[in-house]
């Protein structure tokens, strides 16, 4: 089955979860501002992200939910590129790679490549 996009997410916990995924500005900024440290933005949204991951192995509408997130979180160039990598990976367990492919194709090979190299769940 080819990937058309999915409709956003539709709970409060997924919608939430997007809004703590950090952009690339902020974190640019966090790491010049203490280039020592994790940025705390990204801490943040990997938080968020491994909630969203253990609610897809509930299965049926909740793994349908999450693969919503999952997608829109790779499918955003504001959000980092790290970020979004994982959030393909995540996709990819859920609803396998071909599943993904017309949204593998439009992302930038980079996060692709990132994304292939993450262990599968």
């Amino acid at each position: 089955m080819a990937d058309e996009g999915p409709a956003l997410p539709r709970t409060g916990i997924a919608l939430a979860t997007l809004a703590t995924l950090p952009s690339v500005s902020t974190v640019k900024a966090e790491v010049a501002k203490n280039p020592h440290q994790a940025p705390e933005s990204l801490l943040n949204g990997v938080e968020g992200m491994s909630h969203m991951a253990e609610l897809a192995k509930n299965g049926g509408a909740d793994a349908d939910e999450a693969a919503r997130f999952f997608h829109t979180c790779a499918a955003n160039d504001d959000t980092a590129s790290a970020v979004r990598a994982v959030c393909l990976r995540h996709l990819w367990d859920i609803k396998g790679t071909e599943a993904s492919a017309s949204l593998n194709e439009r992302l930038p090979e980079r996060i692709v490549r990132t994304a292939s190299k993450l262990n599968a769940q």
